[in-house]
């Protein structure tokens, strides 16, 4: 129904699932599926969705992820630097900036700004910036997180963290060999 929702103005076909909360969409034109694909990121309870275009040799159940677009809080922060390049510059600490929501923007809300930024799987996510304005005066912002992604370290997939990874790795001949936990 989420997609349906979003969607259905783009010439949405038909929604197929296929596991582990994936789905297949299809599009009625290539213009219709491009438009969607380059249209930005989807987010869906305050978690990114992942769309990318499906290709002949795609594994669908094992995807390269290696970016993702999460939204962050900012609280502490002076309104002075509420500006889209401001935050821009404050958000780097972290990843890619992308856009700020419509509270930030018009400042309907003041308590915090929220943008989403764009964060490497597996990177640290500091719960404080520390950054020095033109003055040369330092701030400290809290940042919140709506969302984190888990990623294992054992085997570079999303969704469950090293302690329970169904694999573990062996070394035979110098090469990393993975065996099923038992």
């Amino acid at each position: 129904s989420f997609v349906n929702r979003i969607w259905k103005n783009n010439g949405l076909d038909k929604v197929t699932f296929i596991e582990n909360d994936m789905f297949l969409v299809r599009f009625k034109t290539k213009k219709q599926q491009q438009f969607v694909l380059s249209n930005g990121h989807v987010i869906f309870d305050n978690k990114p969705v992942i769309v990318q275009e499906w290709k002949e040799d795609m594994n669908v159940v094992k995807m390269d992820v290696k970016t993702i677009p999460l939204w962050i809080k900012l609280y502490k922060l002076d309104i002075k630097f509420w500006g889209c390049s401001s935050l821009k510059k404050i958000r780097s600490a972290i990843g890619k900036y992308v856009k700020c929501d419509y509270a930030t923007l018009n400042r309907n809300f003041m308590k915090f700004t929220r943008i989403i930024i764009e964060v490497q799987i597996g990177q640290k996510f500091p719960s404080i910036i520390n950054f020095l304005d033109s003055k040369c005066k330092m701030h400290t912002v809290d940042v919140v997180y709506d969302w984190l992604p888990i990623s294992c370290e054992n085997c570079k997939n999303l969704g469950h963290s090293s302690e329970n990874c169904r694999k573990v790795s062996s070394m035979q001949d110098g090469k990393v060999v993975w065996k099923l936990k038992k």
